[in-house]
């Protein structure tokens, strides 16, 4: 420092003058554009002080180097520091004055849902089968003599449907029936003698055993016969003929397909996610596209199977359905509505009305911005006269909102739509702008002045 003053002694006085007063001229700007950059938003009288102070900070730094003045130096740079932090710290701690063109509210149209039962209903196809069917044959041998019944012909419990030819049976009898009589005549002489000590209990014995014989027989005869006519195990329609008459039938040789169809049933098959939404006896509704798609047929589940069916990953359900007019057949493909679970207040929401954020499902609902006052302000640090400043700047303030986002907790989703089954907010549901919505948003339900059916980029198309 000793070379430096030394240094300066040797300088002409106006090389000396002209260092000086560039060096005191770059400190002050320094300091002038230290100040500016920091604490444009301070207090304008502590921003001349730093200024100020940058200017002897300026000349203390020439006194340092020229005279070696530590202290007053080191005076001028606290000075110098303490300024302009204190105008920073003012100029942070200093409100933003309210903007006099508040940002122009988003633009959404609303609907207002109300809470109603709800019933679910499921859609599967299926396939309409006979209640019953069975492939009917004789138990015993022999010539079909007579089919009684043809193809297509409704018959009743019990009817005869076919006859073999008997004839050789029928003779049998008629023998067996000869022998029957001819023993039981013989025993009743021999029991009449055994009486009388003429014959012995032997010949007695001998005698009733021909004539139980006898009569076993005859049971037998008279089964074949049974065994020879072919009867409707239940009321039905017989859908195939597979023999002609004069043919010989075995015993289990189909005949007849005998089909049930008043009922008849649907079976549907049912994923493993949805089975247990199913309830036995729940009730459904059948439609058939060959039909008149107008008419639907009323029935109901009867039989939820327990596994899967083979390699296939679906549950055979079974919908029974009444058929007394006969309509529907045997192989038509069918589509089915089965009720499900009822709730009553559940509220019903389409797709395009949910948001998906962080793994949630919300929706927004507009509250009148008199109701979300406080939170509004909150979130904007406004007070209650910058509030009421925006509201007068806006057009309309009876059309202003709030858009509170609403978290959907307990829904299900049918055909793709939401049914929310915990009760929201009686307040407006936002059903066109939502993408361009977060909570506390202010947002307009009404038509837009300069527009009459036309919204801006803001929104959404009315």
């Amino acid at each position: 420092m000793t070379s430096m003053v030394a240094e300066s002694k040797d300088r002409s006085p106006f090389l000396t003058v002209c260092m000086n007063g560039g060096l005191i001229t770059a400190c002050a700007l320094a300091g002038w554009v230290w100040v500016t950059v920091i604490s444009t938003q301070g207090d304008k009288v502590w921003f001349f002080i730093a200024t100020f102070c940058g200017v002897l900070l300026g000349i203390s730094i020439h006194q340092l180097m020229t005279k070696g003045r530590w202290f007053l130096t080191g005076l001028c740079l606290a000075a110098f520091v303490g300024s302009t932090m204190t105008a920073h710290w003012q100029g942070l701690s200093r409100q933003k004055p309210l903007t006099t063109q508040p940002r122009e509210p988003v633009f959404v149209k609303t609907e207002r849902i109300s809470a109603q039962a709800f019933t679910e209903q499921f859609t599967f196809s299926g396939i309409i089968k006979p209640e019953r069917s069975a492939l009917l044959a004789f138990a015993g041998a022999g010539l079909i003599e007579e089919l009684h019944v043809d193809e297509n012909d409704t018959v009743q419990t019990g009817q005869v449907l076919a006859q073999l030819n008997a004839n050789q049976l029928l003779a049998g009898l008629e023998e067996a029936k000869a022998v029957c009589v001819r023993t039981a005549s013989n025993r009743k002489r021999l029991e009449k003698l055994l009486t009388e000590n003429a014959t012995s209990e032997m010949h007695r014995d001998d005698a009733i055993a021909e004539n139980e014989v006898a009569k076993a027989r005859i049971k037998a005869l008279e089964a074949g016969l049974e065994d020879m006519t072919l009867k409707a195990p239940f009321a039905g329609r017989i859908a195939l003929r597979f023999v002609e008459e004069g043919e010989f039938a075995s015993p289990g040789k189909p005949i007849f397909k005998l089909l049930l169809l008043d009922p008849v049933k649907v079976v549907i098959g049912v994923p493993e996610k949805m089975i247990g939404l199913i309830r036995h006896n729940a009730p459904t509704t059948v439609i058939l596209d060959a039909l008149d798609a107008t008419n639907s047929f009323k029935g109901q589940v009867t039989l939820i199977s327990p596994e899967t069916s083979g390699d296939s990953p679906l549950y055979a359900v079974e919908i029974t359905v009444p058929n007394a007019a006969g309509r529907l057949k045997p192989g038509m493909a069918a589509r089915t509505l089965i009720q499900g679970s009822t709730y009553e207040n559940a509220t019903h929401l389409k797709t395009s009305w949910v948001q998906r954020t962080g793994g949630q499902h919300v929706i927004f609902q507009v509250v009148p911005l008199e109701e979300a006052r406080h939170d509004f302000m909150a979130l904007n640090a406004l007070s209650p006269e910058q509030l009421q400043a925006i509201v007068d700047l806006l057009a309309n303030p009876a059309d202003i909102g709030v858009a509170r986002q609403v978290v959907l907790k307990d829904f299900i989703i049918r055909d793709g739509d939401y049914v929310v089954r915990d009760p929201l907010p009686d307040y407006p549901v936002v059903t066109r702008g939502t993408y361009l919505l977060e909570d506390l948003s202010v947002v307009r339900t009404g038509i837009l002045k300069h527009s009459e059916d036309v919204i801006d980029n803001n929104g959404a198309a009315e």
